[in-house]
């Protein structure tokens, strides 16, 4: 009787661990899903993936990949996402701001709510 309980719990955690974490930023313009595949606890992480869709547009939507940002080099503390789409650069910090870049310079600022 306790196998068929554990089983299914094993299978169970199994599942979770590998559908990613899902976060979702709302800001005046645009909605955006970002998903990490690294184990929880993780500070630094190189697969993270972005979807943004215009807010009332649902077929204008950008997929990119991306990794964490932290400060000190990876060593310190989490402070939130980047991802680059050919010369444009677009990060997405903690505090609920996304931030577009285009060769270093500042295109686009909005500070939304985390869902």
């Amino acid at each position: 009787m306790k196998r068929l309980f554990l089983i299914p719990t094993l299978f169970g955690l199994a599942s979770i661990a590998h559908a990613g974490n899902v976060q979702t930023l709302v800001t005046k313009t645009f909605t955006i899903d970002i998903t990490t595949h690294c184990e929880e606890g993780e500070v630094t992480c190189s697969k993270v993936d972005y979807v943004g869709t215009r807010n009332g547009k649902p077929s204008d939507r950008i997929k990119l990949k991306g990794r964490t940002l932290t400060l000190a080099n990876g060593q310190g503390r989490f402070i939130g996402y980047e991802f680059k789409n050919g010369a444009y650069l677009y990060k997405v910090l903690e505090e609920g701001q996304l931030q577009i870049f285009k060769g270093g310079k500042l295109l686009q600022r909005e500070t939304g709510v985390w869902k």
